[in-house]
């Protein structure tokens, strides 16, 4: 079975100054504050003719306005969704692409496919925001169910009327979110994929299919030449070969200024001979999220052209488990020369992140290099669902990143690199272990990385516990497959050029 993509994004939408009576809407989505006394209308509600019915669920005390909280209300042959945005003086961008993330979900449960949203003056300077929420949130993957099996109902939203917004003001957000939103459903794509698809040589057929992009695609043999002995190694028991992908979007031609995002690229992960337990590996063919995210992140900077110069950098293979498996309690060279003893085969990941950000190093010279990867349990621990691992070694870098997290909703924390975290790698065979303990295991992980960054700016994403969620979605970021890493890159990267400017 092939996995089919959906990525690009196919909302129309339409801008106007009042409230249209349109029989084809089928929800006119209505914003409220939370107050003490009683929710508060984000809109002038004579103006829109709102009938006063509309208003009886506040009355009766049955909607408050609170974060997330929606009520349907249905007046003759027109609906009316109430939306509680929470507290004014509490308001943030991140609870404003949280709660319009709700009402494409609430649409997508009902079945419903046109709406209009209501953005009055209060809301329009985080209209951007409301837009990522809408069109983030619109997502669904159901490509592997029969069409007998696929529910009907459960229709995506194809138009969006804006109310009290003008085609001038808002059509290039509406532009740069669209292109923002394919990145991000490719990434998740990518990521809900059976892992029998998206294979090493997949990955690079899409990667090469980006626009505006110079990609090439290393096979096993440049590898060997290269002397990429942990990748190598990793992938020696499976029987897809390895792919080395290099992705060059050059925004900014007059600029010698180029950064690099490397993406770990694990097209499925047994644990190798250190094999995981049934329940740990179903979800393994998620172990590639942090490639996916550099590709979804590089798809959309280049449909923005945003002016900037970044490299992405993706080592990919299985970890597979057969008679030529790496071996634990081998030692293996490393492109850089540094050789690691094989204490756990199931801690893969940082292996081939190592041989990658060698390299970029080596081959373009980075002014920093950002690192994505699905790359430990521990952080799950540490963190939970609701924020990214960050580690750096250049406090500056971390802190720019750190804010990007926050503004794009995809929150990051910072955790300590103190040389003695690296103690329970010390080795007595190799120069390093790839493995020492269960102790800090999400910082030990960032120190074995630290040892092949060198001196370059250098900061790693650990997004293990939010690249997949298995319960429910969290804000704009969906059941499954999140796609987290490419909006907080393209927040980055805008912010780099506008404080350029």
């Amino acid at each position: 079975m092939t996995t089919t993509f959906h990525s690009e994004v196919n909302v129309k939408v339409q801008f106007f100054d009042e409230l249209q009576k349109n029989p084809d809407v089928d929800v006119i989505v209505l914003p409220f504050w939370q107050d003490d006394c009683k929710p508060l209308p984000i809109f002038d509600k004579k103006n829109l003719h709102i009938p006063e019915v509309v208003f009886d669920p506040i009355e009766l005390g049955d909607f408050l306005a609170k974060e997330d909280e929606i009520f349907l209300v249905c007046v003759k042959k027109q609906r009316f969704l109430l939306l509680g945005l929470g507290k004014k003086d509490a308001l943030t961008p991140h609870r404003i692409r949280a709660s319009f993330s709700c009402v494409s979900r609430k649409m997508m449960e009902l079945g419903f496919e046109h709406i209009s949203i209501i953005v009055t003056t209060p809301l329009r300077k985080y209209f951007r925001q409301v837009i990522e929420g809408v069109f983030l949130a619109n997502y669904r993957f159901d490509v592997y169910k029969t069409a007998s099996k696929k529910d009907s109902k459960r229709t995506l939203l194809k138009k969006i009327d804006f109310i009290g917004v003008s085609q001038e003001f808002g059509q290039k957000d509406i532009a740069f979110v669209k292109n923002l939103t394919s990145g991000v459903f490719l990434c998740r794509d990518l990521v809900n994929g059976n892992a029998d698809d998206v294979t090493p040589e997949f990955l690079c057929k899409i990667a090469k299919s980006i626009s505006n992009v110079k990609t090439t695609c290393h096979s096993k043999s440049w590898l060997e030449k290269e002397k990429m002995g942990l990748i190598l190694a990793v992938s020696k028991g499976s029987h897809h070969e390895p792919r080395f992908i290099i992705m060059e979007y050059r925004g900014n031609k007059k600029s010698k200024e180029r950064s690099c995002i490397v993406g770990k690229g694990i097209t499925y992960d047994t644990g190798g001979l250190s094999i995981k337990q049934v329940s740990n590996m179903i979800d393994m063919k998620t172990d590639m999220a942090g490639a996916a995210s550099v590709i979804g992140a590089i798809k959309a900077l280049s449909l923005n052209k945003i002016p900037v110069n970044v490299i992405g950098i993706i080592p990919c293979c299985e970890n597979a488990i057969s008679s030529t498996s790496f071996k634990p309690g081998d030692v293996y060279t490393s492109y850089s020369g540094i050789t690691v003893e094989n204490t756990n085969p199931d801690a893969e990941g940082r292996l081939i992140l190592a041989d990658a950000i060698a390299y970029a190093n080596k081959a373009f010279h980075p002014d920093f290099i950002v690192d994505f990867a699905t790359l430990t349990g521990a952080i799950d621990i540490a963190l939970g669902k609701h924020a990214i691992g960050l580690f750096s070694n250049d406090d500056h870098l971390a802190k720019k990143l750190t804010k990007a997290a926050d503004r794009a909703g995809e929150r990051a924390w910072q955790f300590p690199l103190y040389d003695e975290y690296k103690e329970p790698l010390k080795s007595e065979i190799a120069d390093i272990k790839n493995w020492g303990s269960r102790s800090a295991g999400a910082i030990a992980a960032a120190k074995f990385i630290e040892e092949f960054v060198g001196k370059t700016p250098w900061a790693h994403f650990d997004i293990a516990s939010c690249a997949y969620l298995e319960d429910a979605p969290l804000g704009h970021l969906s059941r499954f497959a999140t796609g987290i890493g490419v909006c907080l890159l393209v927040d980055f990267f805008e912010t780099i050029c506008q404080k350029d400017k």
